[in-house]
């Protein structure tokens, strides 16, 4: 038998319709609906500025596929590239079209987020009300209380209150409440691959509606655009079958999986070809690599398994069980059952291939849910008073209260940090930029297995506080590539994913703090070092570096070499240039 589905009509059948304001009856038109809470929510949560963060790492295919600057000579860029598509996207957008579209991106995938969240909560509603109205012989106005699971979504991922939450309580309580555990999440601060993660969140919210053929497709298109998504996506569609055959429903069950399975085998026959192990051992060093050096706060069970995302697993689980889907709830029970067993297998054994395909990402996709179901739930269960007038007036005022905070801590910049002491710096480069340039820039090596357990969001962490933490990865520089166009040595927040690769990426990394630490030497005094400086320079040139970006030290002055001679300086940088051979 199919379940009540989410309509329109759901929430006018039991609802009384007199008594409710304009902005709850806002539910029941279609088009404002679907064009107002989108926009709404965008400007609630806000964004980051271009180019925060991992968009470094996502946007350099596509820029240099777009022949921005001379980035398609920077070696990472030559790297295989891990999200085909979304590179082919970030490409397209930049060639032609304007950055702010950039903006629009990830506007638009907030509003399928939140849509999406809210056609659950309007099912679970539903169902609710007329289950009460079948117990009890009275009826709940629905309306009322979807508007009121509406305010609370806005709220737990207001930009204004997770600024103020980190203010007053020292973390970012918030933000554990729309991601997974290890650090995974859909919204981050920007457009990047993972917030195609709401394609899952639609593919869910089709399964829980009937639309099967649309569930597989939207969960192929969330694995093409990050195929980090491929085991999330079939450990769903597992989840999904395992529905099916409670139902005795098997050739539902059989034709799920093999439309899946055919729509993504391109996207996984891409990624065996691109990222396929060299050898055995060059294989395993690349991952020991990737996942203790570069990613243990994602890879590592013991590194993120606190208490908080033992409080995210149990207010996963009880989500499941409260869901009055009973075809929903099977199949995310399932869902997450076998990703609790690859991740017990996967901490028991050490097995670095299953830690980097990261088997608690399917968190990612249900803690929003999750969420929305508890806040459904216990919105459902309060008493008729919440149904009154002035209830609906303050909640009115909250709702435009969260929403003009949001506005204000975007314009205002009170989140999503960057160095802006930096833009000097890469505005000359951009500016003098020529082809053969290679840039190398300090780079500082945390030993990320030692910061305290657990992952945090750092968005609204400010500055000073950022720069100086020990748990986030510097922050400094990062977005020289695509600010200036032109191409670096090496950085550690980005980074390639074929083994060999990997190998040469670590090698780069400390080639260069051997080089910044004989720099200093030198630069203290260089009389004592000729030797050590004519090898070093010997050693730029060989590995094709041109410019050297050196920090000014705290006393305002760096010394210089008459063999370094120095193109650039302000106040808080210093370009070296290093001497090219045959000029």
């Amino acid at each position: 038998m199919k379940q009540p589905i989410d309509s329109d009509s759901d929430l006018s059948k039991t609802s009384p319709t007199s008594a409710n304001p304009f902005w709850v009856k806002l539910f029941e038109n279609k088009y404002l609906y679907y064009l107002i809470i989108p926009i709404l929510f965008a400007i609630n949560c806000w964004q980051a500025p271009l180019y925060y963060s991992n968009q470094n790492q996502y946007f350099l295919h596509g820029f240099a596929e777009a022949k921005i600057g001379y980035l398609e000579e920077d070696w990472l860029a030559k790297c295989a590239d891990p999200t085909p598509v979304f590179t082919t996207l970030v490409s397209w957008t930049k060639l032609h079209l304007a950055e702010a579209v950039f903006y629009l991106d990830y506007a638009i995938i907030q509003g399928l987020y939140i849509l999406t969240l809210v056609a659950i909560a309007r099912t679970i509603i539903a169902l609710l009300s007329m289950r009460l109205l079948v117990a009890e012989g009275r009826e709940k106005d629905q309306r009322t209380r979807l508007f009121l699971v509406v305010v609370c979504l806005f709220a737990i991922h207001a930009a204004l209150w997770r600024f103020f939450g980190y203010r007053w309580l020292g973390n970012d309580y918030l933000w554990f409440f729309q991601s997974g555990v290890a650090g995974q999440y859909i919204l981050g601060a920007m457009f990047q691959p993972s917030v195609f993660g709401v394609f899952l969140l639609i593919a869910i919210s089709c399964y829980l509606r009937e639309r099967f053929i649309l569930a597989s497709i939207w969960i192929a298109l969330g694995c093409y655009l990050h195929t980090t998504y491929l085991l999330p996506g079939a450990l769903l569609t597992l989840g999904f079958q395992f529905g099916f055959v409670l139902e005795k429903r098997y050739g539902k069950a059989i034709q799920l999986g093999l439309l899946t399975l055919i729509l993504v085998l391109p996207i996984v026959y891409y990624s065996w070809q691109e990222f396929s192990p060299t050898d055995l051992e060059t294989f395993r060093s690349a991952q020991t690599i990737l996942s203790q050096d570069r990613i243990p706060h994602h890879c590592r069970v013991d590194r993120w398994f606190e208490w908080i995302a033992a409080c995210q697993l149990v207010m996963i689980s009880l989500a499941i069980m409260l869901l009055p889907i009973r075809r929903g709830r099977n199949a995310l029970a399932a869902s997450l059952f076998l990703a609790a067993c690859l991740t017990i297998f996967q901490a028991l054994s050490g097995n670095t291939t299953l830690a980097l395909l990261f088997p608690w990402r399917l968190t990612a996709i249900l803690m929003p849910i999750s969420t929305t179901v508890l806040v459904t739930f216990l919105i459902m269960k309060m008493p008729r008073w919440v149904e009154s007038s002035l209830i609906r007036t303050a909640l009115l005022i909250f709702f435009i209260g969260t929403i003009i905070g949001g506005l204000v801590i975007g314009i205002g910049r009170y989140g999503f940090f960057v160095n802006n002491a930096e833009d000097e710096l890469m505005a000359f480069v951009r500016d003098h930029r020529q082809a053969n340039q290679i840039y190398l820039l300090p780079v500082k090596m945390p030993d990320l297995s030692k910061n305290p357990r657990g992952s945090l969001s750092s968005d609204f962490k400010p500055l000073i506080e950022k720069q100086q933490s020990s748990q986030i990865i510097q922050i400094d520089l990062q977005r020289f590539r695509l600010h200036t166009g032109t191409p670096i040595y090496i950085d550690f927040k980005s980074i390639p994913y074929t083994d060999q690769d990997v190998l040469e990426w670590k090698r780069r990394l400390k080639q260069t703090e051997e080089i910044y630490k004989q720099l200093r030497e030198i630069l203290h005094s260089p009389k004592d070092h000729q030797a050590k400086l004519t090898a070093l320079i010997q050693e730029l040139q060989q590995a094709k570096i041109t410019h050297i970006v050196l920090p000014i030290q705290p006393n305002g002055a760096n010394e210089t070499i008459s063999e370094l001679p120095e193109v650039y300086r302000d106040r808080y940088y210093q370009v070296l240039s290093i001497p090219q051979l045959g000029r």
